[in-house]
């Protein structure tokens, strides 16, 4: 019997996506210049997990996970003037933990632990820019699964 494993992983991505020469005025969009940034895609994120699992006995297993997610800053909308022209980078983090004997499962989650409420998008929708796009609040969740 394994009394304890654990797993750490890290994914980190750069992306450099433009507009093709033509790609914004073939498109309709009058702003859209030759290698502007596509809107709403980021530079850089990355991730960070981790999962520590360890055996109480034979039938039962435990498990503590945690994960960490940044987002780099963006440019929501090709026109400068816009108010979502720059969305701010941000970071989210999560942990959970749970147990698992035949034939039960229980899990406990919490995401967004700092509960960061920041204010990533300011879209305008129907020709108004009060709308405001804001991270998940904090989230708690319970989960009990079984099989018969």
């Amino acid at each position: 019997m394994e009394l304890w494993s654990y797993e750490l992983g890290n994914k980190l991505r750069f992306l450099n996506n433009t507009l093709s020469v033509n790609g914004g005025v073939n498109a309709g969009i009058v702003v859209g210049s030759p290698c502007a940034p596509v809107p709403g895609v980021p530079k850089f994120n990355t991730a960070l997990t981790g999962q520590y699992n360890f055996n109480y006995t034979d039938n039962a297993q435990s498990f503590v996970r945690g994960a960490a997610h940044w987002t780099g800053a963006s440019n929501g909308t090709l026109d400068p003037t816009s108010p979502d022209y720059q969305c701010p980078a941000y970071s989210v983090v999560g942990a959970s933990t749970g147990v698992k004997f035949e034939p039960w499962d229980l899990s406990l989650h919490v995401k967004n632990i700092a509960n960061n409420q920041k204010n990533i998008q300011r879209p305008e929708v129907q020709v108004t820019a009060d709308e405001v796009y804001r991270m998940s609040r904090r989230t708690v969740g319970f989960t009990v699964s079984g099989s018969l």
